[in-house]
């Protein structure tokens, strides 16, 4: 996808590659871009991606036929074995029909084209956790606490632009947003204009920030009810949380602003999911981080 850019005065038309990543180092620039949106494909790792992710779809390949071949010889040998208590019964009592009745009957069986669903079955559903740090925050004021830090200017301008990139790409906003109840957090959600979705501002995404497994601890805790989840938060527990998830170690850093979807096609609950890589299917960043 294109990230959108600012309309110019100019005559001029920015030429465009596919190909290219080139970060624009000046967002306020005509012409140049304010946000990239990178996905796990595109990243300079991309390469390793597409091998693992081709590896992991011959391997789900593999479990599905083995599932299949399961569930059919299973069911080969329960009818089987119903086609044998019927012969013995025919024997037995001398008689040309038996009607068999619920209370003491065998165990039904399922025919060969018949075979179980490996997706939507109880209790695993697709699940999308979207991790957000809160945009630039100022140091003007050497006497403020960290949590009572406000947003720069420049931050500001970031989360700005993130938010109007979301609502043109027609992003999914999510079912619900956790965030940490520090200032520069409380006023990057507030910018992120999202209204009906709750806001539940909890102290923990503040206190477990500086734990590089805090938020992994935190996503255990998730509602199950909840597919589709936001926590706005700090580094390094961000950073961390996006390696651990995605299986993305070549990750380095995790600017202010940055925004990322991480999808499970069918897990359980949360816990089930922090416990199984998932794909990530959205990065997006402001220009020049």
């Amino acid at each position: 996808r294109n990230c959108f850019r600012r309309k110019s005065g100019s005559n001029k038309k920015a030429t465009k590659s596919s190909h290219s990543l080139q970060l624009q180092s000046q967002p306020k620039r005509k012409g140049k871009t304010h946000c990239r949106q990178l996905n796990a494909f595109e990243m300079n790792y991309g390469s390793i991606r597409e091998e693992v992710d081709a590896e992991d779809l011959r391997s789900e390949s593999r479990d599905i036929n083995n599932n299949e071949r399961s569930q059919e010889s299973k069911a080969t040998q329960k009818s089987n074995a119903t086609i044998g208590a019927i012969l013995l019964v025919l024997v037995l009592v001398g008689v040309s029909t038996v009607i068999l009745t619920g209370g003491g009957g065998s165990a039904p069986t399922r025919s060969s084209h018949q075979r179980l669903p490996l997706l939507g079955s109880p209790g695993r559903t697709s699940r999308t956790l979207i991790v957000l740090r809160h945009a630039k925050a100022s140091r003007d004021d050497p006497n403020l606490n960290d949590i009572d830090r406000p947003l720069s200017k420049i931050g500001k301008e970031e989360i700005r632009h993130i938010s109007q990139y979301l609502r043109d790409e027609k992003i999914e906003p999510p079912e619900i947003i956790l965030a940490s109840p520090s200032a520069r957090t409380m006023e990057t959600v507030k910018a992120l204009d999202m209204k009906g979705i709750p806001v539940v501002y909890d102290q923990n995404l503040y206190d477990l920030a500086s734990k590089s497994d805090g938020y992994i601890h935190y996503m255990l805790g998730l509602d199950s009810k909840y597919t589709r989840v936001m926590i706005v938060g700090h580094n390094p527990a961000c950073l961390h949380l996006v390696q651990h998830l995605a299986h993305f170690k070549m990750l380095f850093k995790y600017p202010t602003s940055t925004y990322s979807e991480i999808y499970w096609r069918s897990v359980g609950d949360w816990t089930d999911a922090a416990n199984q890589r998932g794909k990530l299917v959205n990065f997006i960043q402001p220009a020049g981080k």
